[in-house]
């Protein structure tokens, strides 16, 4: 059985009270056993830097974007489409340690139809395909059975002869996407983590055996799938991604389908994201040591470490390997 996130608490913001799908998404919160608050949260100062960050992984805000940026989300996809920021996983590596502070609170834009529109207006100004990322800033399914936003973004890309949709998650409450007329313009992925680094990192998150599970339901349901590795450790070498390749052919004893994909993500991190990490967990075993890493300017203007060149490349050619004999067929979209 799928796993169903409650948070504690939700706070509506006055400008999401205009929308009319505010009052629909508050009675979804409320039923499920969540407090309402109007106004914003402010957690108090004396907590400390784990105690602040797991109780902002409680809260949900309800606002409104009313200017969305669509930033280039390269390589997953064109553009962005931030329908919901923020995740209720503690996953100790994850990236928006460095973009989203202290209290990473889970932020749900309630003018969907408006981010929507103007996400129309983008691929009506292009002669190609145009695809958004709905899960660049966020996992925004463990609050779907809420919110109802990716329902309506695959229905809307569904509509939208040259728009296609992307989501990738590490949750398994899928129910609100099963039956939808799709079209196959939504890919749906799973993010994946080596299984002794999803027992050392990832908490808060679904095991991977229900992961595969929800996978195989939606490619059932017609979705193409894909699988997000990421973040990829090199320090232990690639047995680890073996036997997760693996675990994926075993979960789909009739085969994948040609057009499933997989994505690859080494780990990287900032000076920020180290800072925030080892303040919450002083005691964390990810590998950060930045002798041990090359310094690189990223796409939104701040530097990160990654591995270097050489060793990158290594482990690529390495990992193409594994893929061609375990899962062979399935297209690699990209190893970075």
């Amino acid at each position: 059985m799928a796993s169903v996130f409650v948070p504690k608490t939700v706070f509506v913001t006055p400008k999401a009270l205009e929308y009319p799908d505010t009052s629909r998404i508050l009675d979804a919160f409320r039923r499920a056993g969540s407090v309402i608050v109007r106004g914003s949260p402010r957690l108090p100062r004396n907590l400390t830097a784990a105690a602040r960050y797991a109780r902002a992984k409680t809260i949900v805000v309800l606002g409104v974007d009313k200017k969305p940026s669509f930033l280039t989300c390269r390589p997953s996809a064109d553009y962005q489409l931030n329908l919901v920021k923020g995740c209720p996983g503690m996953c100790e590596y994850c990236y928006l340690q460095t973009t989203m502070g202290p209290s990473p609170y889970i932020r749900i834009n309630v003018n969907v139809e408006e981010i929507l529109e103007k996400a129309g207006e983008i691929c009506r100004r292009k002669s190609g395909a145009v695809t958004f990322e709905g899960s660049s800033v966020s996992d925004p399914v463990p609050v779907e059975r809420y919110t109802k936003a990716i329902s309506r973004a695959i229905a809307f890309f569904a509509e939208v002869p040259n728009g296609y949709l992307r989501v990738v998650t590490k949750f398994t409450d899928i129910s609100s996407f099963l039956g939808l007329d799709h079209r196959r313009k939504t890919r749906m992925r799973y993010s994946l983590e080596a299984e002794e680094f999803h027992r050392e990192f990832e908490r808060g998150t679904q095991p991977l055996e229900e992961r595969l599970e929800a996978a195989r339901t939606l490619a059932e349901d017609g979705y193409p799938i894909g699988f997000l590795i990421a973040p990829v450790f090199l320090e232990r070498g690639l047995g680890p991604y073996e036997r997760l390749l693996t675990m994926i052919k075993e979960a789909f004893p009739s085969g994948l389908r040609e057009d499933t994909t997989l994505e690859f993500v080494t780990h990287r991190f900032t000076e920020r994201a180290k800072s925030q990490i080892l303040a919450r967990r002083p005691d964390s075993r990810l590998p950060m040591k930045e002798n041990d890493r090359l310094f690189k300017m990223g796409q939104f203007g701040y530097g990160k470490y990654v591995y270097p060149a050489e060793k990158l490349a290594q482990a690529k050619d390495s990992m193409m390997e594994l893929v061609n004999r375990i899962l062979p067929g399935v297209r690699v979209e990209y190893f970075v």
